[in-house]
């Protein structure tokens, strides 16, 4: 299912906002109202944001995925001490 997160903290690395989900103020709950119904009322529009959700969990939290992320995390981190 898409999901719909708030723009604070990690989340945002994940959640492309409008492709695979949406990204909101916590504050703004008119927001979060208009989101819910927007998915709930169009089915084509909540498919293809699903789809798109389990495209990035399939790209970005698989094995390999995870060990690509914390690879390019230690070459940066070697990289900027290297000076």
């Amino acid at each position: 299912v898409p999901v719909l997160i708030t723009r604070r903290g990690g989340p945002p690395e994940f959640v492309v906002d409008g492709h695979n989900g949406k990204l909101l103020d916590s504050e703004d709950l008119d927001a979060w109202i208009e989101s819910v119904d927007t998915l709930l009322d169009d089915t084509a529009l909540r498919k293809r944001m699903s789809l798109a959700c389990r495209e990035t969990g399939m790209e970005r939290f698989t094995d390999r995925g995870v060990i690509d992320c914390y690879e390019k995390l230690f070459q940066d981190l070697m990289a900027s001490t290297a000076d």
